[in-house]
């Protein structure tokens, strides 16, 4: 079952789990799925960043900017 939690301003341990899913992504994918502006934005209270859990695991993630757009990731292993 996948849980669904909203977030800003991410701790170390937030922002480490998101860099490893755009990792995985980016090996599977060839291109990073993450702009540096997001990645940047990732401890940034402002932003809203959506976590979407399989048990402890992070396998999709979204980040919305206040002033509209997002970006998009969902672990390779978890796509249909």
């Amino acid at each position: 079952m996948i849980e669904l939690q909203w977030r800003a301003g991410l701790d170390d341990d937030g922002v480490a789990v998101v860099r490893a899913l755009a990792s995985a992504a980016a090996a599977a994918d060839g291109s990073a799925p993450l702009s540096d502006e997001v990645l940047l934005a990732l401890r940034s209270p402002g932003a809203a960043h959506l976590f979407a859990c399989s048990g402890p695991d992070l396998v999709g993630f979204a980040h919305l900017d206040p002033e509209g757009g997002g970006e998009l990731v969902v672990h390779p292993g978890h796509r249909r």
